[in-house]
């Protein structure tokens, strides 16, 4: 991440680029236009005659005499409106580009920062650059009486630091010395701790949408179009610009609306300032404060009225012209964010006691999570990411228990020795975790269209093609005398305008939105829209294996205490000391009436009468025994350890001791042992070759507790025995495996469990088709493979050569992939499908392994341990449970949902959502009923004409990847997201190509009427304009297969079945156009007809009439015959709306060319010749383009896939 600073003054209006050099070239052109040539009058003729000849030659008529134009006076009216689109393309530049900006409007002083330069310039380029993205931004310098200064950038505050020369972020120190805790500094300077989203106006953003370079390009076509008094069709175009603009405003705006609501409402809250507690606003928290923590249903609102859902209606009303003629359900904003008040509102670092928080609001974890106060004494820095993540309490989260002690920091006076939980504010505002998850939402949002390359790539090479045909025009008119230079001009500017349709903006949005919509019908949520087409290029599919593979409730199948025997034991009939392990070592809370923890450590107590535990005494009890273990000291579970350990007093009939319990990963465990078991490898090696997990069990005497360090107390442990506990496969998780496997895609399984247990979840899913398993391993200095389940081993020569052509499932564990790594050997890794042992490090390691090798990657996890690999992965997704759903009533919604069409989902839709206002209206005034019915319809989305786009609610999006799929734990998600991509994709490239043959055949037919001065009626235009629009919206509409194909889409235009099928179309299209025009049209025009020019009124000739039918039945072919359709989306259905607007203008024109109706001529304006034989030629003609297009488009296809797929 880099940030770049430029100071800026502006410059006085008249020394902006875009205004002093227009101005002097305007007054150089006035005086070259005025030192002209005056016009020369023409030959004398009768009155009449003269008029005709001024009419045809573009002149005019003084005093009963024709002038006609000079040609300097033509060049120097070109020159005009070259130099008044160059002007505004200048002036439009400053919108476009932020750095455009700084150059044409700004004075530049320069990247040095000093207090001199700060002090005299006004304003101060930002430009931020992370990995591939960037954001640049012009802010104001401000300052205050003291001679501070400071800029605001993304929500963030920069001071300027005199002595580095720089403007410095006021960030929150949160790696500071834990010896230092109780000497934290505490500053004022930092913002009002608040999520609040800044709103913009309609106008606003309005102005930014029609600025955009494709809209600001069809204002300038549309302009030209009325010059051509083409009045109608030009705003028919400029109606459909804006009509779709403010689509696109409005949903964005409601869309910032509902962002709003992300953010956490004020509650009142304890702080600890001027040496007294005192109660204040949690919104004027600062970090280095000290609170006093509360549970979610002892806080209390700062502000009454918390629920803001009138104004923000409100507002969107004011913001909107003729908002009072426009549907109510437009501006109603949902509130799903009643009660946001009792959440954390800040990052807190836990002083003392110990807190259960629900976190799965943030990061999807459904577990409550155990929060253990600091280790005030410790010689280190505080690492929130990973060491100290359990003794942090993030943003967002809701905490459930609290257990305080008197503990506090020695500054803060305790006489009454009151016990509260204490906690360091650590991070306010957009600085929290939460506030950089509502960041990511809000700037990924506003760019969700797909990303433009291969788009650009057209538009270029369209262009040329454009300026070619342009060119020859021009030079053609102008050797004719005859021909008005005015409307020539326009007319080979029009042409060059064809390169982008007026769809185009529409398009490049719909696709995307679309995606995101059924996406959320689906309840699963998109927070970078960026990343659905992404989807479609992937072809690794990286899952973590516990809670994502196999279910999160695992069944207890046994204790082995005995390594040499291997006799599997019941919880009671197993050694008293194993028993103890699984009784005092774990983090267990009770919360909702019910024990709750991870499922492991739940399995003890699961029916287990001999054994209850009370946690908020926090000890374990059996009765029969006389039996009591308090837990004194908990070291939490941590995945580069692989174990947890808890030390414990041992209360037994009068007698006390106290021990360490451990339990752990086997092979993490076996380097702590005072003495190593027989057969030890073998006992837990050979339960995980059958699929159990496996747990060791370990304990050691301690002979006085003084809070020593982990690593001081976990060592000389005694081995106790084995925990064997099944995680059986998600009910679903085989079939979709095969269906991925079936298709193109390679799935892999990066776990942090064992090896083995991995290797057999890995056989049960038939990862690979070779059934032989081989693990890579490190002996004798020399890298081997060991065939699983045998003896046989592989001395490996020649690694990388070996490795490629090995055939088999190839796993490797944590320790030899360090190896790989510190030998630079680390590209190998894609050939393996098993990863086990991973650290949440390595997991991000391999997923970028992958995408350098150019493989795009999806990572499914469960969002807590996976995140890093989930953000670097190319589509990550995090499998977020919401409890008290039942998971079979969700896949069985899921596929009725899947299987509607997509208007059916919108209806569906709509009807929820009238359901649910019709309830909050009925509860209006009840908060509490209000809330309740918010709760129960929180997954409903508002899908319709104004909702195509994202839309985000408090508690969808977590902050563990880019997708949250909220459905179910099934990774039928996957499925679904990999097909919305797939159809994303393929629908963008196949739309270039359509595109691409459009506007060829527009510039070549423009180019053909255009040279012999002839023009479509508005009529004609108008009607292609409809259905043009009207195609490309039922196009983007389209829907994927319901099941995966086995063939790999087009990742890019860049591809030779791409350019073949579109050379061969546009060679038919282009030859057709040209045969009809001068072997059928121009020889069959009469005398009348040729004299014809469209320079000022339209009159029907059978040349235009030619070009408009065979143009119409091109644009209904290529959209016909191009329609993506099988292997990747389904295909068109007959009796769809789609297929009869296409099919009926081909039926259309086919008939028209017979001359069949003379009310369907005059409404079409259109003329033939008496003969029959040119009508004949002509339905022949378009016969022979439709069968023609229609076998390219097949062919190639045939071609590329070796596979007919249907008749269309």
């Amino acid at each position: 991440m880099t940030l770049s600073f430029e100071l800026l003054n502006l410059r006085p209006k008249f020394m902006r680029f875009d205004i002093w050099p227009f101005v002097i070239g305007y007054i150089a052109l006035y005086f070259w236009w005025s030192t002209l040539d005056e016009e020369a009058p023409m030959d004398t003729n009768p009155l009449m005659e003269k008029i005709n000849k001024a009419t045809f030659y573009g002149a005019e008529i003084y005093n009963d005499e024709v002038y006609y134009e000079s040609m300097e006076n033509i060049y120097a009216r070109l020159t005009f409106i070259g130099l008044v689109f160059f002007h505004s393309l200048v002036y439009m530049s400053s919108y476009w580009s932020v750095q455009m900006k700084s150059k044409i409007r700004y004075f530049s002083g320069g990247n040095k920062l000093s207090l001199n330069n700060v002090q005299n310039y006004k304003y101060c380029k930002v430009l931020f650059i992370k990995q591939q993205k960037s954001y640049c931004d012009i802010v104001t310098i401000q300052s205050d009486q003291q001679n501070k200064y400071w800029i605001y950038f993304m929500e963030n505050k920069y001071f300027y630091d005199e002595a580095k020369e720089l403007f410095i972020r006021l960030k929150p120190n949160v790696k500071f010395n834990l010896e230092n805790l109780e000497r934290q500094e505490k500053t004022e300077e930092y913002e009002k701790n608040s999520l609040l989203i800044p709103m913009k106006k309609f106008n606003e953003v309005l102005k930014e949408q029609l600025m955009e370079p494709f809209s600001f390009f069809q204002i300038f076509s549309v302009s030209l179009w009325l010059l051509d008094e083409s009045r109608i069709y030009a705003l028919f175009t400029l109606s459909m610009l804006f009509f779709t603009s403010c689509t696109v405003v409005i949903q964005r705006m409601k869309t910032m609306l509902t962002l709003r609501q992300m953010k956490l409402n004020p509650q009142l809250i304890t702080v600890y300032r001027k040496n007294q507690w005192t109660k204040i606003s949690s919104e004027l928290l600062v970090p280095g404060d000290i609170v006093i923590l509360q549970t979610a249903e002892q806080i209390k609102p700062a502000v009454k009225d918390n629920n803001n859902n009138n104004d923000d209606e409100q507002f969107l009303r004011e913001q909107i012209p003729f908002s009072k003629h426009l549907p109510p359900k437009l501006f109603q904003v949902e509130t799903m964010n009643v009660d946001s008040y009792k959440s954390v509102p800040c990052d807190i670092l836990l002083l003392n006691g110990q807190v259960v928080v629900n976190e799965s609001m943030l990061t999807g974890e459904s577990v409550p999570q155990v929060k253990e106060g600091i280790n005030k004494h410790q010689n280190e820095h505080l690492d929130i990411k990973n060491k100290h993540k359990s003794n942090v309490i993030f943003c967002g989260t809701e905490i459930i228990q609290l257990q305080g002690n008197t503990q506090y920091p020695s500054y803060i006076n305790n006489d009454q020795n009151q016990s509260h939980c204490l906690g360091l504010v650590l991070r306010t505002g957009f600085d929290t975790a939460k506030g950089k998850l509502i960041k990511t939402v809000f700037y990924n949002n506003e760019n969700a269209n797909v990303k433009q390359t291969d788009g650009l790539f057209i538009v270029v090479v369209l262009l040329i093609f454009a300026l070619s045909a342009s060119a020859y025009v021009l030079m053609n008119g102008l050797q004719e005398e005859s021909r008005n230079k005015n409307k020539l001009f326009i007319r080979c500017i029009l042409i060059v305008t064809t390169v982008v349709p007026p769809e185009l903006p529409m398009i490049l949005s719909i696709a995307v939105n679309q995606s995101l919509a059924l996406l959320q019908l689906r309840k699963i949520f998109c927070t970078e829209p960026f990343r659905i087409p992404l989807a479609g290029k992937v072809e690794v599919l990286a899952f973590d294996k516990t809670g994502t593979l196999t279910n999160d409730t695992l069944l207890f199948s046994g204790i082995v205490d005995n390594c040499n025997k291997r006799c599997v034991q019941s919880k009671s009939d197993c050694s008293l000391n194993c028993q103890q392990i699984l009784a005092g070592c774990h983090q267990l809370i009770y919360a909702d009436n019910k024990l709750q923890g991870d499922p492991i450590e739940l399995l003890f107590f699961q029916q287990n009468n001999q054994w209850s535990y009370q946690t908020q005494q926090k000890y374990a009890q059996n009765r029969d025994l006389g039996l009591t273990i308090y837990q004194k000291q908990v070291f939490s579970f941590k995945s580069d350890l692989k174990r947890m350990s808890t030390v414990v007093q041992v209360d037994q009939k009068g007698q006390r001791h106290y021990r360490l319990l451990v339990k752990g990963a086997p092979e993490a465990l076996q380097q702590l042992f005072l003495q190593i078991p027989d057969e030890y490898e073998y006992c837990y090696q050979h339960y995980s070759n059958l699929g159990y997990r496996v747990l060791c069990l370990a304990d050691r005497e301690i002979q006085e507790f003084e809070n020593q360090e982990r690593e001081e107390l976990e060592q000389n442990l005694v081995f106790q025995g084995f925990l064997i506990c099944e995680s059986p496969l998600k009910t679903d998780t085989q079939q979709w495996i095969k269906k991925f496997k079936t298709s193109y895609f390679q799935p892999i399984i990066i776990t942090g469990d064992n090896l083995l247990t991995a290797i057999a979840v890995g056989k049960q899913l038939l990862l690979h088709d070779n059934k032989k398993t081989y693990i890579l391993d490190y002996q004798n200095n020399n890298y081997v493979l060991e065939e699983h389940g045998t003896k046989n081993t592989q001395v490996l020569n020649n690694l990388e050569k070996e490795i490629k052509q090995f055939e088999g499932m190839l796993c490797i564990s944590s320790s030899i992939m360090e190896k790989l790594e510190n030998s630079n050997q680390l590209k190998l890794i894609i050939h393996f499908c098993i990863f086990a042992r991973m650290s949440p490090k390595q997991k991000e390691t391999i997923i970028i392994q992958f995408k350098k090798q150019g493989k795009g990657v999806l990572m499914c996890g469960d969002g807590t341990n996976d995140v890093g690999a989930l953000k670097k992965a190319d589509v990550g997704i995090a499998l977020v449970t919401n409890q008290g759903e039942e998971q079979k009533e969700d896949e069985e919604e899921e596929e009725r949902i899947a299987n509607l069409s997509f208007t059916e989902q919108l209806k569906q839709v709509k009807k929820q959502q009238e359901e649910l206002r019709k309830k909050m209206n009925e509860a209006k005034g009840d908060k509490e009923k209000m809330k309740n019915i918010a709760n129960q319809h929180m997954q409903q989305q508002t899908a319709g004409l104004f909702d195509m786009g994202p839309s985000y609610k408090f508690g969808d999006a977590c902050i563990a990847a880019p997708f949250t799929s909220k459905m179910s734990t099934s990774i039928r998600c996957v499925h679904t997201i990999l097909m919305q991509g797939i159809c994303t994709l393929v629908t963008t490239i196949q739309t270039y190509k359509i595109m691409a043959l459009q506007s060829v055949l527009n510039a070549y037919s423009l180019s053909a009427l255009h040279m012999q001065s002839l023009k479509m009626s508005e009529t004609q235009m108008t009607l292609m304009g409809i259905l043009g629009a009207a195609y490309y919206f039922c196009y983007s509409s389209a829907k994927p297969q319901k099941t995966l194909s086995k063939i790999k889409p087009s990742f890019s235009i860049f591809e030779f079945s791409f350019f073949i099928s579109l050379t061969l179309q546009i060679i038919l299209h282009i030859w057709s156009m040209h045969y009809a025009i001068h072997h059928i049209a121009m020889p069959n025009m009469t005398q009348i007809e040729k004299e014809i020019k469209n320079d000022t009124e339209f009159k029907p000739t059978f040349l235009n009439t030619t070009v408009f039918l065979l143009q119409l039945l091109q644009q209904s072919c290529i959209f016909l015959f191009n329609h993506p359709g099988e292997p990747h989306m389904q295909k068109i259905d007959v009796n769809s709306k789609f297929f009869k607007s296409l099919f009926i203008p081909l039926i259309l024109c086919i008939v028209s060319a017979f001359n069949y109706s003379e009310m369907l001529n005059a409404y079409l304006e259109l003329t033939f010749p008496s003969s029959e034989e040119p009508s004949v030629q002509l339905t022949i003609l378009c016969l022979f383009v439709t069968i023609t297009n229609w076998l390219i488009e097949k062919g190639t296809k045939t071609l590329k896939y070796k596979k007919w797929y249907g008749f269309i």
